[in-house]
């Protein structure tokens, strides 16, 4: 399986999703946009909060992710191949927008979304008004490092910890049961910080996630991201 999000800006003479992101690329894109928003959500048996990835080294790309009253940003640099990286890369501002839950209408997240989107357009001029909620009043957690806990085995998972719950290292976050119903495994906090993402769907096979933190490495290189 193609990761859409990884093969940007594609290839003309490559398999047809490197194709596509060609097209899309050169035909559409690239010469015509000034700034973007590429908006997701989290895949099927997961769930994030309204979450940004940004790339904190561009203070173009900070100011747009800080004008969105987002519950969680990422100061991050970059995932090569994904389409904010490439727009990034190509000196166009960008950030990816994830918007909760997949396949549900949160229209909470979906409005707060769109406050952001109008904040942009008011920042640069596209349409009279004034700035609605930012970052600053949401009280948006800013992170620039994640820890991913994953399933070691596969087993019946209770994730004990919600998107957005603070929690310290050492803290248990996840149980996995076995069909019995006996315990296999226990899951700890990596590092003192918020709960980014969590595994909703109780079953879950090796590697999966069970939850995702985000938190702030103090080491100099990470200031802005890693």
């Amino acid at each position: 399986m193609v990761d859409f999000n990884r093969v940007w800006p594609g290839k003309e003479k490559g398999n047809a999703a490197e194709q596509q992101a060609w097209l899309l690329w050169n035909n559409l894109w690239a010469g015509n946009a000034t700034l973007f928003v590429d908006m997701h959500t989290q895949s099927r048996g997961t769930e994030y909060p309204l979450f940004i990835y940004a790339d904190y080294r561009n203070p173009q790309v900070k100011q747009m992710a800080e004008l969105f009253p987002a519950d969680q940003i990422k100061a991050d640099p970059g995932e090569k191949g994904s389409v904010e990286t490439t727009f990034v890369e190509n000196k166009i501002p960008a950030i990816t927008l994830e918007i909760g839950k997949p396949k549900l209408y949160q229209p909470e997240l979906i409005a707060r979304s769109l406050t952001g989107v109008r904040n942009l357009m008011v920042q640069q001029g596209m349409t009279a008004g004034t700035l609605g909620t930012t970052a600053k009043e949401q009280k948006t957690f800013i992170g620039n490092e994640m820890s991913s806990i994953r399933a070691e085995v596969g087993g019946f998972a209770e994730v004990l910890v919600k998107v957005g719950d603070t929690v310290v290292k050492g803290q248990k976050v996840a149980v996995q049961r076995n069909a019995f119903g006996d315990t296999i495994r226990e899951y700890t906090a990596t590092h003192d910080g918020r709960v980014l993402a969590v595994g909703n769907d109780p079953l879950r096979e090796p590697r999966a996630l069970l939850v995702r933190i985000l938190f702030n490495n103090p080491e100099p290189q990470c200031a802005d991201g890693c």
